[in-house]
């Protein structure tokens, strides 16, 4: 397995979020996308379905990083990106929407777009640790 590989992708996600948070074209229909799975939970449950979306954003969040780091194939990997930036950015988004002023409107997406950036290069440079140390113990 290519270890350059993960580190790529995890470079490569977090620029193109970060380069791209002051035209979030890309955020914003990952938003609409977010908003389109959780459609029904915010019409059956008006008052307390922010709670459960925020919990299923969490779990898929985690999940897809499990997910990066067993990858084994380019197109895992890819896949992983994707959702982590679906659920992970919106989530993101609702936490620090009473921390961080929404004036200058790329702030909240870029600081979000460091993030996932951020996790997606510790998980490739965990990966990376735990390879090349399993290397080390067969030799």
């Amino acid at each position: 397995m290519n270890k350059s590989k993960d580190l790529n992708i995890a470079l490569f996600t977090g620029l193109i979020l970060i380069a791209t948070s002051f035209i979030p074209l890309i955020q914003i229909l990952l938003f609409q996308l977010n908003g389109l799975i959780f459609y029904p939970v915010t019409v059956l449950l008006p008052d307390k379905g922010i709670y459960l979306i925020m919990a299923v954003n969490g779990v898929m969040s985690v999940y897809s990083l499990i997910l990066f780091y067993k990858a084994k194939t380019i197109k895992l990997r890819i896949i992983a990106v994707l959702v982590l930036t679906t659920f992970l950015l919106p989530l993101f988004m609702l936490f620090s929407e009473n921390i961080i002023a929404e004036e200058p409107y790329f702030l909240q997406i870029l600081l979000g777009g460091l993030l996932i950036g951020l996790l997606l290069l510790i998980v490739a440079l965990l990966k990376s640790y735990t390879i090349k140390s399993l290397d080390t113990e067969s030799n």
